[in-house]
């Protein structure tokens, strides 16, 4: 059987990291979180956002501005901005907390989208999704039938022999 290594499949671009900071303003209470790495997403879907946020941050039925800051731009440029109230060259979006649980370190906050721009937005997902694609693309050398065996099972197998 003929083996390629992962360097076979791989090529420059492949590794370019992909990051983005996301900034939250509560416009009902006045809150800001600019600290840019507590606010985190979990789902990205056409019209919804579901982001992991601090403690206490906002209420169900608050207004929410996001903003996407891409990482390249560099955090001392953001937080620069961000001092100065400044939000250009982001990706902003307006929204409504319509979800809301807390846990041990934060609250999950599902927000639907109230005013945006949705060729910016579509432009954001279609890049994540193109990473994903070429996660993907990576992994696919793994065949799809190869299973790992489960300790337990050969544990198992061993005492009925």
């Amino acid at each position: 059987m003929f083996l390629k290594k992962i360097s076979d499949y791989l090529r420059g671009g492949d590794l370019k990291r992909t990051k983005h900071f996301f900034i939250i303003r509560n416009e009902t209470s006045g809150m800001k979180v600019h600290d840019l790495e507590a606010v985190t997403p979990s789902e990205m879907n056409t019209n919804e956002l579901i982001l992991r946020v601090p403690a206490k941050s906002c209420q169900k039925g608050q207004k929410l501005f996001v903003n996407i800051f891409d990482a390249q731009l560099g955090k001392n440029q953001i937080l620069k901005k961000l001092k100065a109230n400044n939000y250009k060259g982001s990706l902003e979006i307006y929204t409504r907390v319509e979800n809301m649980t807390e846990d041990s370190s934060g609250q999950i906050i599902s927000l639907t989208f109230l005013e945006y721009e949705e060729n910016k937005w579509r432009s954001f997902i279609n890049l994540y999704k193109s990473v994903q694609t070429k996660i993907t693309k990576l992994s696919s050398p793994i065949s799809p039938e190869y299973e790992l065996e489960d300790e337990d099972e050969s544990e198992e197998g061993k005492e009925a022999s």
